[in-house]
C-alpha cells in the first residue's frame, strides 16, 4: 500500500508538457570595453554573401576627362599635338603623362554684373605652373600654344604679360637715356611721358587687334573666342621683355636687328596661332570663313604687327650719344 501510494503521488508531481516552464536567457553584464569591441567588429565586418554567389565586384572609379579644345576637331589640326609635359599635367595609369582634366572657370556670383570686377574675378584664378608653361610656349612658333589654352580660359597671363612689358620699356628706355646722358655729360631728366604712351601703345595693340578679328569673324558666322585671341595676343608680347633689357646697348644697329628678330619671331607665333583660329573647324565653329578674307585679316594683322614693332623702336629704342 505505501508502495502504491508512493506511485501516485510520483504521477501527481509530473508536470504536463503544456504546462513546462520557459527558461529565461542569463541575463550578461557588458562593461564599456566589451561594448566598444563589439561594436568595432561590427563596423569592420563584411557581409557574407548567400551561398553560390560571388562577391559584387568593387565599383569603378569614374573616368577623368582628357582636356582638350571645345569642340571636335577636324583631322590634322593642332590639338592632335601632345602637350609638353609640366607640372600640370597628371600621370596616366599606365605610366604615359596625359594632360589632367579640363578645368573651367568658376561661374560668377548670381548677383554679379558685367561692368563689376567679380565678374571677373574667376578667369584670374590660374596656377603659376599653366602660366610659365604658356609664356614659355609664346616665345616660338608653336602649334601647341592653343592646345595649352584649352586647359583653363583665363586673363591673368594675357593682362600681367602686356603690363611686365609696359614697365619693361620705360624702365629700360629710361636707363638707356640716362646712360646715353651720362656719357654726353649733360643732365638728364625723367620723362614719365614713355609711361603713358607705353600703355596706349601696347594695350591698343594687344586688345584691340584681336577684337577687331573676333568682330569680322562674328560677321561671318565663325563663333571665335574673343578669350582665346586675347590670350594669344597677351601672351605674344613675352619675346618683348628680354628685347627691352638687351636695347640698352648703345650701338643702334644691334637695337634695330634685336628688333627686327623679335618682330620675326613673334609675328610667326601670332600668324601661326590666328591662322588656327580662323580656319579650324570644330562642332562649335562648322561655319569657315571665306579663304580671301581670312588672306585679308592675316595681311592686316601683319600690318598692325609691323606698325607695332616700329613704334616700340622709334618711341624707346631710339637714341644716339652725343658730344
Amino acid at each position: 500500500m505505501s508502495k502504491y501510494q508512493s506511485l501516485k503521488d510520483d504521477d501527481q508531481a509530473i508536470v504536463p508538457p503544456s504546462a513546462s516552464p520557459v527558461l529565461q536567457p542569463a541575463s550578461l553584464a557588458l562593461d564599456d570595453n566589451d561594448r566598444l569591441a563589439f561594436q568595432q567588429f561590427t563596423a569592420s565586418a563584411s557581409p557574407v554573401p548567400p551561398a553560390g554567389t560571388s562577391p559584387a565586384p568593387p565599383a569603378a572609379s569614374p573616368t577623368p576627362l582628357v582636356a582638350g579644345k571645345m569642340g571636335t576637331p577636324a583631322a590634322g589640326s593642332y590639338s592632335t599635338a601632345p602637350i609638353p609635359s609640366s607640372p600640370t599635367t597628371a600621370t596616366a595609369a599606365g605610366g604615359g603623362a596625359g594632360p589632367e582634366p579640363m578645368r573651367q572657370p568658376l561661374p560668377p556670383p548670381a548677383d554679379a554684373k558685367m561692368w563689376q570686377i567679380e565678374y571677373y574675378a574667376r578667369y584670374f584664378d590660374v596656377d603659376t605652373a599653366d602660366i610659365l608653361l604658356r609664356a614659355r610656349l609664346a616665345l616660338y612658333p608653336n602649334n601647341q600654344f592653343v592646345s595649352a589654352l584649352a586647359v583653363k580660359q583665363e586673363l591673368y597671363g594675357p593682362f600681367w604679360v602686356p603690363t611686365t612689358l609696359i614697365f619693361a620699356l620705360f624702365v629700360t628706355s629710361s636707363l638707356a637715356h640716362s646712360i646715353a646722358s651720362y656719357m654726353a655729360a649733360k643732365p638728364y631728366v625723367y620723362d614719365f611721358t614713355r609711361l603713358s604712351a607705353a600703355m596706349s601703345t601696347v594695350y591698343a595693340y594687344t586688345f584691340a587687334t584681336p577684337s577687331a578679328m573676333w568682330g569680322v569673324s562674328r560677321y561671318y558666322g565663325r563663333h571665335l573666342g574673343l578669350l582665346d585671341l586675347w590670350a594669344i595676343y597677351g601672351y605674344g608680347m613675352a619675346m618683348w621683355i628680354p628685347i627691352t633689357l638687351v636695347c640698352v646697348v648703345p650701338i643702334d644697329a644691334v637695337r634695330w636687328i634685336l628688333v627686327a628678330l623679335a618682330f620675326l619671331l613673334t609675328g610667326l607665333f601670332l600668324g601661326r596661332n590666328v591662322h588656327l583660329q580662323l580656319t579650324e573647324l570644330t562642332t562649335n565653329r562648322p561655319q569657315a570663313i571665306p579663304g580671301h578674307v581670312v588672306k585679308f585679316v592675316l595681311l592686316a594683322a601683319a600690318a598692325a604687327h609691323a606698325v607695332f614693332a616700329l613704334l616700340l623702336k622709334l618711341l624707346f629704342f631710339s637714341y644716339t650719344i652725343s658730344e
